[in-house]
Order: structure tokens, then sequence, then C-alpha cells
């Protein structure tokens, strides 16, 4: 019998981390691609003074990022409902046949239905509002994507112990920088790419610099948020206890070092590619495509990491922390 509730208790957290790693996942993508857009794409065209390049790229640049805002808000939307349904499946115990009148109850009866409506309301907002062709669109799609983030915090560990006070909010920050540095490899990987198809060598390097350079400046601060709010989290939740006697504390191990993993193939992006395109000439060793596809697979690499790790992260939402000292 313990045997079997041993399986039970492991298949429901097989599941709730897949589910919260699926949504994280999506989260991510959205806020990386549209921030992406806004604080590192469109700065970047400035330094070309090419309309026709500019144009080009733009072109580019919509035909990935138009199609995934609206394609992850539908898939979001899936794994929204689908972990309501689990939810429900959990707390009842009942078999996925039965649960249709415990449904309405985890909605208005628990703090999870809560935030899951607010969640709910929000992703429809997003879906209305990325239709929609205004001047402050991007601006506001953002914004209110990054609430998105404040949903995963409001459901996380932090609102189980509200005498941790300041946790919700950092966690809302931790998770916002990881979706604005993580979230923009995939679009950064794209577009250095789809440069270096058509743009002559001098071109390209200068476009790559100025990209690579832009990304690195928000990936820096990102990377910097992301250690001070997750050193916080962890020393209020591991609360003096040593870190590799619990699981929270060896799942949050295990995703430090790959934290540590993701940020050095940053770092080789940072101190090698973008320098060396600072001191690139028609006479150097390398040009612009050759470091453009060394960049190609430090990115890759990067977000190979970068997946794990949130992965990692998702199962650490569902690892419970040490408990509390006794008063």
């Amino acid at each position: 019998m313990e045997q079997s509730l041993s399986h039970l208790i492991d298949f429901h957290l097989f599941r709730m981390t897949l589910f919260k790693w699926l949504d994280v996942v999506g989260i991510v993508l959205w806020i990386g691609a549209i921030g992406f857009r806004l604080l590192v794409f469109l700065p970047s065209l400035t330094a070309l003074r090419d309309p026709d390049a500019e144009r080009r790229l733009q072109q580019a640049e919509a035909a990935y990022t138009e199609p995934l805002l609206k394609g992850l808000l539908g898939y979001l939307l899936i794994i929204h409902f689908l972990t309501w349904v689990h939810e429900a499946q959990m707390m009842s115990g009942k078999p996925l046949s039965a649960i249709a009148p415990v449904l309405p109850i985890v909605l208005t009866r628990t703090h999870f239905g809560s935030i899951w409506i607010i969640k709910l309301l929000l992703l429809i907002f997003l879906f209305i509002l990325v239709r929609m062709r205004i001047n402050a669109r991007d601006p506001l799609l953002l914004g209110a994507g990054v609430f998105l983030c404040l949903t995963g915090s409001l459901t996380g560990h932090a609102v189980t112990r509200p005498a941790l006070h300041g946790v919700v909010f950092s966690d809302w920050v931790h998770y916002t920088a990881v979706s604005i540095w993580i979230g923009g490899l995939l679009p950064l990987r794209r577009l250095a790419r789809k440069g270096a198809a058509w743009m002559d060598p001098a071109r390209l390097a200068v476009f790559l610099r100025m990209l690579i350079g832009a990304f690195s400046k928000w990936a820096t601060l990102s990377v910097i948020l992301i250690i001070t709010s997750g050193s916080y989290n962890a020393v209020l939740f591991l609360d003096g206890h040593w870190i590799f006697n619990f699981n929270y504390g060896q799942v949050l191990s295990m995703k430090l070092l790959l934290v540590a993993a993701t940020i050095g193939m940053g770092g080789v992006s940072r101190f090698y590619i973008l320098p060396s395109l600072q001191r690139i000439q028609k006479s150097a060793p390398l040009t612009a495509s050759d470091l453009e596809r060394r960049f190609f697979w430090l990115i890759t690499v990067e977000s190979g990491f970068a997946l794990i790790t949130l992965l990692l992260a998702a199962l650490l939402t569902q690892t419970p922390p040490p408990p509390p000292p006794l008063q």
C-alpha cells in the first residue's frame, strides 16, 4: 500500500513538473520574443543607416515574431486548461472521468483557482491585443506579458511563507529576468543567421556587433537580477539548513550548476565574439560570417542548457522547501 502511494505521489509530481515546465517555457519564449524586439532588435537597426537593409530585417523579424506570439498564446491557453484539470484530479483523488463536479469548486474555493482565473483573463487580453494594430501595441504586450510571470510567483512557494517579506516580488523579478535573457536567445540566434544569409561581410559585422552588444547589456542586467533575487530566495527558503539535507536543496544545487554553465556560454559570446567583431578587418583571419557560425553554435548550446535549467526550475517549484524552524 505504501509503495503504491509512493508511486502515485511520484506520478503526480512528474505531471505537475511537466505542466509547470511546459507553461514556463511558453511564457519565457513569449516574453523573450517581444522583449527582444523592443529592447534589442529595434535599437540595433539604427546603426545600419540603410533603409533597404532595415526593411528586410524587419520583415524577417516579423515573419518569426508575429506567428510565434499568436501560436504561443494558443499553446499557453491549452496548457492552462490542462493544469486546471490536473489540479482538480489531484485535489479530489478521483479518476479523470469523475472530476467534472470538482472543476468549478477548484476555481471558486481555492487560491489556485483565483490565480487561474486572473491568468486566463490576462491570456485572453493578450490574445486580443496581439491581433490589434495600434502604435503602443508592442510595449503593452510586453508590459501585460510580464504579469504572466507574476501569476507564476503567486502560485509558488513564495505564497506559502507569508512571513518571508518580499519573496513574491523577488520571485517575480527572477522570473521576468529569466524570460528576457533566455527567451531572447532564439530570436537572436535566428536573426543573426538571417542577416548572414544576405548581408555583405562589412555590414554583417556592424549589424552583429550592434545586435550582440545590445542583447549582451540586457543579458548582463538579467543575470545580475537572477543571481541577486535567486540568492535572496534561496537563503530565505533554506533558512539555515544545509543545502544537501533536503530534496529542495539538492534540486537547487543541480539548477545552480546548469545556470552557471548557461552563464558561461553567454560569457563566451560577450567576451570573445563581441570583441572579435569590434576588431574585425578585411585582413583579419576570421570574417564576420565565420564569427556568426561560431556564435550560432554557442547560442544553440546555451539554449540547450537553458531548457534543462527551466526543467529543474519547474521541479523546484513542486519540491517543498525545508520546514521553518520551530518557534
